[in-house]
């Protein structure tokens, strides 16, 4: 007897992205980079990879938003390492707004949030801690 299956998901959580609105729960918090693989399992273990799913989920809710394209996958990781770099205080407050708006600003095949849209960092005690006491004003 072969006991196989389909749909067992790992998720690999990238980071923070970005910090906005959330469109679901209206909490305003980091959107992390998130990926799904679906796999085929044989006698209960992952064997073959068949789907690979990403997206930017909201911390809070889960809620998220598709992430289709190559293009907006790698931005997607271009907007992680800013976050970490302004997380690790590399980067000002001002250098994070400029490179999330010059990511979101980067062409696009789907559409998604624009630049105005994004929050900029985020106030003191989110996840990832801010580089200071007082965030400047969210872009836009």
């Amino acid at each position: 007897m072969i006991i196989f299956g389909f749909g067992r998901k790992t998720r690999k959580d990238h980071g923070a992205a970005f910090y906005n609105d959330c469109p679901n729960c209206k909490n305003r918090t980091f959107f992390h980079y998130i990926s799904i693989r679906v796999w085929f399992t044989l006698f209960f273990i992952p064997v073959i990879p068949y789907k690979n799913l990403h997206a930017y989920v909201c911390r809070v809710c889960s809620w998220g938003f598709p992430i289709k394209s190559q293009a907006e996958r790698l931005e997607a990781m271009r907007r992680v390492e800013v976050t970490k770099q302004w997380a690790g205080k590399q980067l000002t407050d001002e250098q994070y707004r400029e490179a999330l708006v010059t990511a979101a600003a980067a062409p696009q095949t789907e559409p998604r949030m624009a630049p105005q849209q994004i929050a900029g960092p985020a106030p003191a005690g989110s996840d990832p801690p801010p580089p200071s006491d007082a965030p400047p004003p969210p872009i836009g």
